[in-house]
C-alpha cells in the first residue's frame, strides 16, 4: 500500500527547479539594471538641472553687478559664488586683465581686481557636481555698460505754442486728431500716418480689439498701459514715429506689433509682443519667454532686469542698463472752454441734421441715418462740425462721416461705418461698432483760421 501511494505523487524535477531559477536571475538582472539605469539616469538629469540653475545664479548676479557704475571688486565675486559650489575651474577677462580663483577656492588671483563696467566682461567656469561625477560647463559674455548717446531727434514734443490749442492741434509736425483722457476701439482700423494721438488716462487690452490696429504714428499715453490678450498693436508701420508712456506699460500676451521708438516713464513687462524700435525705459524691465525684437532693436533701462532662467541669450544682448534714458512731458494742454452761446448763433450753428456741412451745436447730440421727407435714406455726413456741451453720439450700421466732433464736457461714441477727421472730447474717443474705420485728417480741412476755432 505505501509503494502505491508513492507512485501516485506528483513533484518538479531538478531540470525544472534549475530552469526556473536561471530564468528568475534573468529576470532579476534585468530589472535590476532598468532600475540601477532609471536612477542613475533621474540623478543625472537633476544634477544637470541644479548645476544648471547655480550657474544661471552666478550669471545674473555678475551681470547686475557689472553693469551697474562700479564694476565689481574680488569680495563682489567670491560673495557670489555660494559656499556649496564646487568649482573646478574659474577664469574672468575683462579689459585686458584676467582673473582666476585660487586651488581652494578662497580668494582671486588677479593683477587688478576691479572691473571695468566700460568693458566687456567675458566668463569662463565649470561647475561639478562630485557625489555624481557630473559638472556642467559655462563660457559667456557680459555686455558692457552702454554709453548712451541720445538720437538726433528730440523726443520731446517740439517747441510747443504758448497756451494755444488750436496752434497745437494744428500744426502740420503733429495733427493731433485725437484728444482726451481715453480711447476704445473695437473698429477693424485706425489710420493716423504722421499723426498724433494724446489719451490722458489709462489704455488697457479691454480697449482695444482683438484685430484692430492703431496705425497712427505718434501716441502719447498720460497713465498705466497694460495689453495683455489681443493681437492690437501700436504704431505705423509705413511712417514710424514715437510712442510715449507716462507710467507702466505691459505687453503681456498676444503677438502684437509695436513700431516706432518707445519712451517709457515707468517700469515696462514684455512676454509676446515684436518691437521694431527702440525702447527706453526709466524704470526696470521684466521678460516673459517669447518676445521678438528686430535686429536694430534695442532695449535700455535704468533700474533690474528680471527673466526666467535659460533665457535666450540673444535677447539678453540687446537689453542694456544705462544710467538714464531720454525724458519727455505729456502735453498738458487742458481743453478750452466752450464760447458763449452768442458766438455760436453769429457763426451760423443750429441744431439741423444735414448731409453736408452742418454746424450742430447743442447739449447731448444725438446724429443717426435717417430717411428724409422725400424718402431717401440719408447715412453719409461730409464736412460736419458738431459741438456738444454734453456727450456726442453718432450712430447707424452704414453711416459715414467727415468732419470735426468737440465735446469739452464729455464723451464721443462713435457707431457705424467710418469716420473721417478728428475728435476733442474731455472724457475720450469710443469706437463701438466692429467694422469700423476711423481716419485722421487735420482741422485746417475743416476750420481754417483760430477766429473759427469753437472753443476759447
Amino acid at each position: 500500500m505505501f509503494k502505491k501511494y508513492l507512485s501516485k505523487q506528483s513533484g518538479f524535477t531538478l531540470l525544472e527547479v534549475l530552469a526556473t531559477l536561471v530564468i528568475s536571475s534573468i529576470l532579476i538582472g534585468i530589472t535590476y539594471g532598468v532600475l540601477t539605469t532609471t536612477v542613475t539616469f533621474n540623478e543625472n538629469t537633476t544634477s544637470h538641472i541644479n548645476l544648471r540653475q547655480e550657474a544661471n545664479i552666478i550669471i545674473t548676479q555678475l551681470r547686475q553687478k557689472h553693469q551697474d557704475d562700479e564694476g565689481i571688486n574680488s569680495e563682489d565675486l567670491l560673495s557670489l559664488i555660494p559656499d556649496d559650489t564646487q568649482l573646478t575651474q574659474f577664469e574672468l577677462r575683462n579689459g585686458g586683465v584676467t582673473w582666476s580663483l585660487s586651488d581652494n577656492g578662497t580668494s582671486i588671483n588677479c593683477d587688478l581686481c576691479e572691473t571695468d563696467p566700460n568693458e566687456t566682461l567675458y566668463i569662463a567656469f565649470t561647475i561639478e557636481d562630485k557625489v555624481h561625477s557630473y559638472d556642467f560647463e559655462v563660457n559667456t559674455a557680459i555686455e558692457k555698460i552702454a554709453s548712451y548717446e541720445p538720437p538726433e531727434a528730440d523726443p520731446e514734443d517740439p517747441d510747443p505754442p504758448e497756451n494755444d490749442f488750436f496752434d497745437y492741434i494744428s500744426d502740420p509736425n503733429r495733427n493731433v486728431f485725437v484728444y482726451g483722457s481715453q480711447f476704445s476701439f473695437s473698429g477693424n482700423q485706425v489710420n493716423g500716418p504722421n499723426a498724433t494721438m494724446v489719451i490722458q488716462g489709462n489704455l488697457s487690452g479691454s480697449q482695444l480689439n482683438g484685430g484692430a490696429f492703431n496705425n497712427v504714428s505718434n501716441i502719447y499715453i498720460g497713465g498705466i498701459v497694460d495689453i495683455d490678450g489681443g493681437s492690437a498693436g501700436l504704431g505705423s508701420r509705413t511712417q514710424p514715429g514715437n510712442i510715449y508712456v507716462n507710467n507702466n506699460l505691459s505687453l503681456w500676451r498676444g503677438s502684437r506689433n509695436i513700431y516706432g521708438d518707445v519712451y517709457v516713464n515707468g517700469n515696462f513687462r514684455l512676454k509676446d509682443a515684436n518691437i521694431f524700435g527702440n525702447v527706453y525705459v526709466n524704470g526696470d524691465v521684466e521678460l516673459g519667454w517669447t518676445p521678438t525684437l528686430s535686429p536694430n532693436s534695442t532695449i535700455y533701462y535704468t533700474g533690474t532686469l528680471t527673466h526666467p532662467d535659460d533665457y535666450r541669450q540673444s535677447i539678453l544682448d540687446k537689453v542694456i542698463r544705462v544710467s538714464d534714458v531720454p525724458s519727455f512731458e505729456m502735453p498738458d494742454f487742458p481743453i478750452p472752454s466752450l464760447r458763449e452761446d452768442e458766438w455760436y448763433v453769429t457763426k451760423g450753428y443750429d441744431q439741423t441734421v444735414r448731409p453736408s456741412g452742418m454746424k450742430v451745436f447743442g447739449g447731448n447730440i444725438s446724429i443717426q441715418s435717417y430717411t428724409s421727407s422725400s424718402g431717401q435714406f440719408i447715412s453719409s455726413f461730409t464736412n460736419a462740425i458738431v459741438v456738444s456741451t454734453g456727450d456726442i453720439n453718432i450712430s447707424g450700421g452704414s453711416l459715414q462721416m467727415t468732419g470735426v466732433l468737440f465735446a469739452p464736457n464729455g464723451k464721443v461714441t462713435f457707431n457705424g461705418q467710418s469716420f473721417e477727421g478728428l475728435v476733442i472730447a474731455r472724457d475720450g474717443f469710443h469706437v463701438t461698432s466692429g467694422g469700423s474705420t476711423v481716419t485722421f485728417r487735420n482741422i485746417t480741412d475743416y476750420i481754417s483760421t483760430p477766429e473759427d476755432f469753437p472753443l476759447q
